[in-house]
């Protein structure tokens, strides 16, 4: 309650409506008033190129609990948002939520008492998430977390359908501008840029370039933009 109070003070109640379609019944100054996490998604149609939906991945986060958690009845509201918005023909979508939807590539530490195998932050529902979205034509997935970038592309077919009929979904997992090291251990502080290439998006054209901007730690260390990859559509 306290974050949507904090958007409705930034943005005001017109524009918040406008970025939160779901909230627009919501009461965020009633104390304790029952808001449902699963509504909380915005949408920004930013050019006639990109359309950008924010997912709330933080469902079930407490104190306690930080894995990421979408549902059903987000998918559902974000496929009703999407059917309901006039969109330009192979307008490129983009998905952004908080947890990695998958695994990320690193050893396991042997367990300690209490100590998890595994990561146990991912989204729980990933495979579902990532099923969904590349089902409602989304191009390009972005995440953090984890405070380490990565770059991953994926197809998932479960029907009789042509699996190379499907567009692969790009995600991409940012590292953090200034996090402590401890939280990011040995990757460098970094950012990305991202850079559509051609639209819309065909596979025999470049799509997207990924550059990683990185900050060594060390003593007049400055940024540098020395890792770059380009992705066919």
């Amino acid at each position: 309650e306290n974050y949507l109070i904090f958007l409705l003070a930034f943005y005001g109640k017109k524009m918040l409506e406008k970025l939160y379609p779901f909230l627009t019944d919501e009461d965020f100054h009633i104390a304790g008033a029952p808001i449902k996490p699963e509504n909380i998604i915005s949408f920004h149609n930013i050019s006639p190129f990109i359309k950008i939906v924010g997912m709330n991945s933080c469902v079930y986060e407490t104190r306690q609990h930080h894995y990421g958690f979408i549902g059903w009845q987000q998918i559902k509201n974000i496929k009703n948002l999407l059917s309901e918005i006039s969109h330009s023909k192979g307008q490129i979508c983009i998905a952004v939520l908080h947890h990695q939807i998958h695994p990320f590539p690193e050893p396991t530490k042997t367990p300690k008492s209490q100590e998890k195998w595994i990561d146990m932050s991912v989204v729980r529902d990933g495979g579902f998430v990532e099923r969904k979205l590349q089902s409602m034509g989304f191009d390009l997935v972005l995440h953090g977390h984890k405070h380490q970038p990565q770059i991953r592309q994926t197809k998932v077919s479960l029907e009789r359908e042509s699996f190379e009929e499907r567009d692969s979904l790009i995600v991409l997992g940012a590292g953090s501008v200034g996090v402590n090291s401890s939280e990011r251990g040995s990757k460098p502080n970094q950012f990305q840029t991202i850079e559509i290439l051609s639209f819309p998006r065909r596979k025999s054209l470049d799509f997207v370039k990924v550059v990683w901007h990185e900050l060594k730690e060390e003593i007049g260390a400055e940024w540098q933009s020395e890792k770059e990859w380009t992705i066919s559509g």
